[in-house]
C-alpha cells in the first residue's frame, strides 16, 4: 500500500479581474469558475468594457484596475489574472505594487513557448480582434523576436462576435467551437513553420481542445498559465514514506 499522498494547499483563492461586460460564461472559460479545481474570487473592473480595452486601448483604466486588485489581494488573493489578453496594458503597473503574482494575459506565455518548439519555429496566436493586437501588446508581454509570431483574429467570425464582442448572447457554443477551429486551420494552412498555438481571449478556452485534435499541435491559453502559477505558489506537500 502506498503511504505517499498530496497534501491539499493552504487556504486562499485566485483573484480574477473581470471586464466590464455581459459574456456567457461555459466551463474552459475563464468566467466560470467550474473551470478550476481550486477557489476563485472575481471582480469587475469598472469602466473596463472590450471597446475600452481591445478597440481604445485606454490606460486612464489603470487606477480602477489598481484598485479591484487591491480589493482581491485584501480578501486574500494569492495571485492576480485577468479575463482578457489586452490587459497586458496594466501588467506592469499591478506587477509593480502588488504583493501577490501578477498575469493579466496568456500573452505572458510566448517569451518560454518559442524556446519549446525550436529556432526554426512560429507561434500562432488566435485572438478576439487581430487587428487590435498590435506590436506594443506583444512587447509588453516581453516577446523580443515578434517575427516569431502570427495573428489570426476573431472579429469576422459571427457567432463569437454576437455573444463576446458585441454582448448579444446567447452563446452557440457549437458554432463558435466550428469558428474557433477554421481560424486554426487558417492559420496553420498559412504557416507551415508553426510550432504552437496561443489564445490571447480568454473566452476561447473551451475549445482549446478542439484545436489541439485539429492541429496536433500544443495549444497555451490563459488557463495552462493559471495552473503553472497555481503550482509555483501553492505547491503540493508529498508525504515520503519511511524507507
Amino acid at each position: 500500500m502506498r503511504m505517499d499522498a498530496v497534501v491539499p494547499p493552504s487556504p486562499g483563492f485566485l483573484g480574477i479581474l473581470l471586464t466590464d461586460a455581459r459574456i456567457p460564461r461555459v466551463p474552459g472559460d475563464i468566467g466560470d469558475p467550474r473551470t478550476y479545481p481550486f477557489p476563485v474570487q472575481y471582480r469587475m473592473v469598472p469602466g473596463a468594457t472590450l471597446k475600452r480595452l481591445i478597440r481604445l486601448g485606454d490606460t486612464r483604466l489603470e487606477e480602477a484596475f489598481l484598485d479591484a486588485a487591491w480589493s482581491l489581494v485584501r480578501e486574500g488573493a494569492w495571485a492576480i489574472t485577468g479575463s482578457c489578453g489586452f490587459m497586458i496594458l496594466f501588467q506592469e503597473a499591478l506587477a509593480r505594487v502588488l504583493p501577490v503574482p501578477v498575469f493579466l494575459s496568456s500573452l505572458l506565455q510566448i517569451p518560454w513557448i518559442l524556446p519549446l518548439i525550436g529556432p526554426s519555429k512560429v507561434v500562432g496566436v488566435i485572438t478576439a480582434d487581430g487587428a487590435s493586437l498590435r506590436d506594443e501588446h506583444l512587447r509588453l508581454a516581453g516577446v523580443e523576436d515578434l517575427a516569431r509570431v502570427r495573428v489570426v483574429g476573431m472579429e469576422d467570425a459571427e457567432a463569437f462576435c454576437r455573444a463576446v464582442l458585441r454582448e448579444e448572447g446567447p452563446l452557440e457554443r457549437h458554432l463558435v467551437e466550428q469558428e474557433v477551429k477554421e481560424r486554426a486551420l487558417r492559420l496553420a494552412k498559412g504557416t507551415p513553420e508553426l510550432g504552437a498555438v496561443l489564445l490571447e481571449c480568454t473566452n476561447l478556452g473551451p475549445y482549446a481542445s478542439t484545436i489541439r485534435d485539429a492541429l496536433r499541435l500544443p495549444v497555451f491559453d490563459i488557463n495552462t498559465l493559471i495552473h503553472l502559477v497555481f503550482r509555483a505558489v501553492r505547491p503540493p506537500r508529498f508525504r515520503v514514506p519511511f524507507p
